[in-house]
């Protein structure tokens, strides 16, 4: 159960990413004055977006319950402080993303979730590497 859900973490972590870039790309700050917008809806997109962060979430969590009810020992200590890691980067991140909406899209808040993005995708990797699902990957890569 761990290993599926170490995978559907990773997946649903890369669309709530894509989808924000989605809704970057349709908001005020895409670029420059000049810069070509998507042509949808940003108030959607960042629902679409929003409802992704929230499965993702509930998806952590369930993982976070899984690690630590499935697995034992340095499998167990390592998993668990990675996922809450990760918990805590996107509670924060979600966190700038909801007050970014409500405020109507400071530039610096708008800067600050884009490098909050960053920080989750990394977090997201170092869960996944750190599984012997990522380790079984890189060792068979050669990396």
């Amino acid at each position: 159960l761990v290993s599926k859900l170490i995978w559907l973490h990773l997946l649903l972590t890369a669309l709530v990413i894509f989808a924000g870039t989605i809704v970057t790309g349709s908001g005020p700050h895409a670029g420059d004055s000049a810069a070509e917008r998507f042509n949808l809806d940003s108030r959607t997109m960042a629902w679409i977006h929003a409802d992704l962060v929230i499965a993702l979430l509930g998806v952590s969590i369930a993982l976070l319950i899984a690690i630590r009810l499935g697995l034992a020992g340095v499998a167990r200590q390592v998993l668990s402080g990675r996922i809450q890691i990760f918990l805590i980067i996107a509670l924060a991140q979600g966190g700038i993303g909801y007050i970014q909406y409500f405020t109507k899209l400071p530039e610096a808040l708008v800067a600050a979730h884009i490098i909050g993005s960053i920080a989750v995708w990394l977090s997201a990797w170092n869960l996944f590497i750190s599984s012997n699902l990522g380790a079984n990957l890189i060792a068979r890569k050669g990396l």
